[in-house]
């Protein structure tokens, strides 16, 4: 008896998780823009954001096309945040939460593409397309 293993579909509470990780950076971002020493606990934040943003690409927010608008769609707006953030100092390029933020964000983007490249990759070599 052959049985197959079908992945849930667990769309919808990640897409959620890309709106929650989504707000909360935003959040970070202002709490950063306040200044007064509030960097640390700014980045701090904002990379748990990042994981709660990952933990919604892993439970498949990516499989619906909502899913995929609003994870394409967070990132868009941190990387927009971040550029606005550091387009505020002169020079921007000591500033922590600047430089943790843009951590982040690449290793968000270089996750999700790793992760992809191995699905395809696994893929191709089960001849399952």
């Amino acid at each position: 008896m052959h049985t197959t293993h079908e992945r849930p579909n667990h769309s919808r509470p990640g897409a959620l998780l890309f709106v929650v990780s989504w707000l909360f950076g935003n959040a970070a971002f202002a709490l950063a823009s306040h200044g007064t020493g509030n960097e640390f606990a700014a980045a701090v934040w904002f990379w748990l954001c990042c994981g709660v943003w990952w933990a919604g690409f892993r439970l498949g927010g990516l499989e619906s096309s909502l899913g995929t608008g609003l994870a394409m769609g967070a990132l868009g707006l941190w990387v927009l945040d971040a550029v606005l953030y550091g387009l505020s100092f002169s020079p921007p390029w000591g500033d922590l939460f600047l430089w943790a933020s843009a951590l982040g964000i690449v290793t968000l983007v270089l996750s999700m593409w790793i992760v992809q490249k191995r699905a395809e990759h696994f893929d191709a070599s089960s001849g399952t397309s």
